[in-house]
């Protein structure tokens, strides 16, 4: 059974080019003059949105099944994911406070009477909570690289070694070997044989 992590590193890899996306469209922003201003935001809320309500739930399924695979393949493992859901709690909060942060600056650019009952420096705060998303799924990739590492190096469990091989007998008449799994297997000796696991040597 071929279980690959490729898929999951897609995804993050993904999800972290829609948040990089969404920090370029509202740091773009704050140079270019209304209405790109106002729909350059709506563009990185739309990315936030995409990445948090999106793509996170695509990676924890794609590692719920990473991890059953391996499971299946080779066993229950002792190796740590304990952290997962504390790094996916993470995000999730970070890029809400993303989401909201770029959606409150559009609200003041579109709705300019909002902004005098709203603070400032949205965008910044929005840009930061953006970055912090970053950092943790690159940490989470790091968890996941060290859960595969850990399940590569584990010991493999070893198939039970079949009974009857190595058997001898020495005489004439018939042999008859039973080996665990397949057939009974007769043999009839012309004169004194030996029969072992590598074959009939006749005796001078």
């Amino acid at each position: 059974m071929n279980c690959s992590l490729g898929g999951v590193i897609a995804l993050i890899l993904a999800t972290i080019a829609l948040i990089v996306g969404a920090i370029a469209a509202a740091v773009t922003s704050t140079f270019v003059p209304y209405p790109y201003d106002s729909g350059l935001l709506i563009v990185a809320t739309g990315l936030v949105a995409g990445a948090l309500f999106g793509m996170l739930s695509l990676i924890e399924s794609a590692i719920r099944a990473y991890q059953s695979c391996r499971d299946a393949a080779e066993g229950s493992s002792d190796c740590p994911t304990n952290n997962v859901g504390n790094y996916f709690l993470g995000i999730r909060s970070v890029l809400g406070i993303a989401l909201s942060t770029f959606g409150i600056a559009v609200l003041k650019i579109v709705v300019p009477w909002i902004g005098k009952y709203l603070a400032g420096k949205e965008i910044i705060v929005g840009v930061a909570a953006c970055g912090i998303a970053i950092a943790l799924l690159l940490a989470l990739l790091a968890e996941l690289l060290a859960y595969k590492s850990c399940r590569d190096n584990e010991p493999k469990p070893v198939p039970p070694s079949r009974q009857g091989s190595g058997l001898s007998f020495t005489g004439p008449g018939v042999v008859t070997i039973n080996v665990e799994g397949s057939t009974t297997i007769a043999i009839t000796t012309q004169k004194g044989a030996t029969i072992s696991s590598q074959g009939i040597r006749e005796q001078e």
